[in-house]
């Protein structure tokens, strides 16, 4: 079935879905992308999902294949045909390795999804691609509720931004993709991480043409006309009932101390609200802080003060078709390695 058919089949039943299932979604172009379902004999779709398919560098003609978002689509009668699934698609893409990403806020579910994949010759991966543990807001409760639920300096920070001149608004104008792409290498740059490589213009497409499934929200100066005016921003997606603060970027104003990103953040949560969303997902959060001394503690500590309560929601499991292919293609580096390093020695 063609792929935007299936996907509006999928969702006509009601079946959440993450936002990569989206054809135009935007993509890494060393992948390709896959969405499948599983349906009764009846004609009943009863789930779907989406994974990404790349070569293997060491074993060009194998796959890698990585299963977004598994877990809460997924009712536990389906766990058993939805593996079947996997395995069909595994060797269908002539898979070295599958990677599932297992997402569930109930730890029950959560762990009963992982029994399920075991007993099927998975693993569990020891440091998930995928968060594990993140900062999840209940969106359900009122909105004043909901803001009053929040730190006494986050509510400051929110309501104090336009006493900097500075506005929040949602950023759809192509011609600003530069300037985002600037604000992720000097965030990246302070904390020394590496941002994940993304096409601004394509996703700017993407939230124009999805307001509901994806939105990126921008502080803007108000007294700077040209493309630096935008000095921050974050990007919201949906996956079903859930929104996911996947991005955020920001610079250093030399000339104001403002807090740059609380009150986007609050108008994200606001957004999915008013698109019926009932989770907001912080998109993972790290054990340090600021006072810690962790390059990133600044960016936990921001978060903690829309809430300090820490949820397990992921998990990530493996499956090798081909255990001996898969040995050989993990000692195919390591013996690279020391050629290079007996070259060297020479």
């Amino acid at each position: 079935m063609e792929w935007d058919r299936l996907h509006s089949v999928l969702v006509s039943a009601g079946i959440p879905l993450p936002i990569e299932s989206y054809s135009e979604f935007p993509i890494d172009g060393r992948h390709q992308r896959v969405l499948f379902g599983v349906q009764t004999s009846s004609g009943q779709w009863l789930w779907g999902g989406v994974a990404d398919v790349g070569r293997s560098r060491v074993i060009p003609w194998r796959s890698v294949i990585r299963v977004h978002r598994v877990g809460r689509a997924i009712p536990a009668d389906l766990l058993e045909p939805v593996v079947a699934v996997y395995a069909f698609v595994s060797g269908l893409e002539k898979a070295l390795r599958l990677h599932v990403e297992l997402s569930d806020c109930d730890a029950s579910t959560r762990v009963q999804s992982v029994e399920a994949f075991c007993l099927h010759g998975y693993r569990a991966v020891a440091e998930p691609r995928l968060y594990s543990s993140t900062i999840l807001v209940d969106l359900k409760c009122d909105e004043a509720d909901l803001l009053a639920s929040f730190h006494s300096t986050c509510r400051r920070h929110i309501r104090g931004l336009v006493k900097f001149r500075l506005q929040c608004e949602t950023i759809t104008d192509q011609r600003l993709a530069d300037r985002l792409t600037a604000l992720d290498a000097e965030t990246m740059g302070r904390t020394g991480g590496t941002v994940d490589a993304l096409s601004w213009p394509d996703m700017l497409r993407f939230v124009s043409a999805y307001p509901n499934e994806a939105v990126v929200l921008g502080v803007r100066r108000a007294d700077v006309s040209d493309e630096s005016a935008l000095v921050g921003y974050v990007l919201g997606v949906r996956h079903g009932d859930t929104i996911e603060y996947r991005r955020a970027g920001s610079t250093r104003l030399g000339d104001l101390r403002a807090p740059l990103l609380y009150a986007p953040t609050w108008e994200l949560m606001r957004w999915g609200k008013n698109n019926g969303a009932r989770w907001f997902d912080f998109g993972g959060v790290a054990d340090g802080s600021h006072s810690s001394g962790e390059a990133t503690g600044g960016i936990s500590d921001f978060k903690r003060y829309f809430s300090n309560k820490t949820t397990e929601i992921g998990a990530e499991l493996i499956y090798t078709p081909s255990p001996h292919l898969d040995r050989l293609a993990r000692a195919i580096p390591f013996g690279i390695a020391l050629l290079a390093g007996a070259f060297r020695r020479k």
